[in-house]
């Protein structure tokens, strides 16, 4: 189901007011009043599918195996094998490890 079409699904049963989005916010939020009682339930959705936040977002995704992505959507050619660098660590200086996986990130 698209964003659109669970909206009206769910906007058809109990009314959604809008909540403001933080600036880098990925999920859009919505309280959803419960008929039943004066407390507010919240609802999120991520739309990464069906409408694009490309231009807002600020996050690095981890793999399970260990690759940092920039994007959701980016080719593998934008991946970074973080699990790698920690494997092959050359010393035993932390520092040094710390600064290598900042100068990746």
């Amino acid at each position: 189901l698209s964003y659109e079409d669970m909206m009206d699904n769910i906007d058809s049963k109990a009314p959604l007011e809008r909540i403001e989005d933080g600036p880098n916010d990925t999920t859009k939020w919505w309280t959803v009043q419960n008929q039943a009682s004066v407390r507010k339930s919240r609802i999120g959705f991520i739309t990464s599918m069906s409408e694009h936040f490309c231009s807002s977002c600020n996050r690095l995704r981890i793999t399970a195996d260990g690759k940092i992505k920039v994007c959701l959507f980016g080719s593998n050619e934008k991946e970074v094998s973080l699990r790698d660098i920690m494997r092959n660590r050359s010393s035993n200086n932390s520092r040094s490890d710390e600064e290598e996986l900042s100068e990746v990130i």
